[in-house]
């Protein structure tokens, strides 16, 4: 199995693989698969022959066979060995190929990076791990030599691992020092490409603006502002669809009106605001009590004998007095808002809302409701 899957061009530029990243010392493990592409499309290899051609930082130049392994697809298959890593840090290569004698095409360059193994750090002491047969064993021979008895056989086994134990601090203190050398190395060898890929931090910077959500909360991750702009737009959205139902779906307020029809009268609902004032006695001596816009209210109409109930949208709903203002047509004032029920084929009897029966008052004989051509209503004294 692969270890790095990659494209390889002969026409592009430049090959970017991402980081293959190879170590010292390991054996049938660091694998890489390419296709081979010729402007974008699969180069047929068959009948040819691929090697790695590589010029080492140490100043050697190699050539390793590389296997096709589908040749129509142009995959192939290298296995990097102590050839191609022998030198450490950034080593470029290329794939070459042959048919015969003759070389019929090469890829364009690409990177790969070789980092040493602990294993082959200078000084390793090798393993100190023992099982308690050679525990026991190294005991008795300890006490048949007579240097001492078993607290002095422990006592020179504690000294030697503590001998064990600081040697493998230091070599690992001093391979991660090395390690950390070859990532600074590896890192000053690729600024060029960075700096190909993402011109003057373009990219990153829009990476990181793309943490700032529609609220203009920067967040840890672009997945975290996702899910903050998400139920921010879910709670506009149900806001909006809240308020379309609470305004505009006849649904949650309902008028019963009851009269002397044995059919099904039709009703129609209007609403207005600041219709009626009131001074001494209920009359404006101005003769003009206001006007305002009328509004025809969105209703369902259903039918029992002699009565039809009224579904309206919640925001009209009104808590206040009903008043009958003549024998078709019924008023619910609550302050400076007015619900008018006009029920132009039947005489109005009783109204009450929800099933929940409600006293009715009378239009004053002195008062006369108006309505107007520019969709204005008035209260007026005769």
């Amino acid at each position: 199995m692969a270890k790095w899957n990659v494209t390889l061009s002969t026409t592009e530029p430049y090959n970017y693989v991402g980081m293959i990243q190879v170590r010292q010392g390991n054996k049938n493990s660091e694998t890489m698969e390419a296709i081979v592409t010729q402007k974008g499309l699969p180069v047929d290899l068959s009948r040819c022959k691929a090697y790695l051609e590589a010029l080492l930082t140490n100043g050697s130049a190699i050539q390793r066979a590389v296997k096709i392994i589908d040749a129509k697809n142009g995959k192939i298959q290298y296995t990097f060995d102590e050839y191609s890593m022998q030198a450490l840090h950034r080593q470029t290569a290329n794939i070459v190929f042959y048919q015969g004698e003759d070389v019929i095409g090469t890829t364009q360059d690409f990177s790969y990076f070789v980092v040493r193994a602990v294993s082959k750090t200078p000084g390793e002491m090798g393993s100190y791990w023992q099982t308690v047969e050679d525990l026991i064993a190294d005991m008795v021979a300890f006490l048949n030599a007579n240097k001492g008895d078993f607290t002095d056989w422990m006592n020179a086994r504690k000294k030697e691992f503590e001998e064990w134990r600081k040697h493998q601090q230091d070599t690992f203190e001093a391979w991660r020092e090395g390690q950390e050398s070859d990532y600074l190395t590896w890192f000053e060898s690729i600024k060029d490409i960075l700096r190909s890929i993402d011109p003057g931090g373009v990219m990153l910077a829009e990476l990181m603006d793309a943490r700032v959500d529609l609220q203009g909360v920067r967040h840890e991750s672009i997945k975290d502002r996702l899910i903050a702009d998400l139920e921010y737009i879910y709670q506009k959205i149900k806001y909006q669809l809240d308020l379309i139902v609470y305004k505009h779906i006849a649904v949650g307020n309902k008028v019963t009106i009851e009269h002397d029809s044995e059919y099904q009268p039709e009703v129609k609902v209007t609403y207005y605001q600041d219709a009626l004032g009131t001074e001494l006695g209920g009359l404006d001596s101005s003769g003009n009590l206001g006007g305002g816009t009328i509004y025809n209210v969105p209703s369902q109409l259903s039918f029992d004998r002699k009565k039809t109930h009224v579904e309206m949208p919640l925001y009209y709903a009104l808590n206040g007095s009903f008043i009958i203002y003549d024998k078709h047509t019924l008023l619910i004032v609550e302050g400076n808002k007015t619900l008018h029920f006009t029920m132009p084929e039947a005489n109005i009897t009783k109204a009450y809302i929800n099933d929940d029966k409600t006293s009715l008052d009378k239009v004053a004989d002195k008062l006369e409701l108006l309505i107007n051509d520019d969709y204005t209503v008035e209260l007026k004294k005769k």
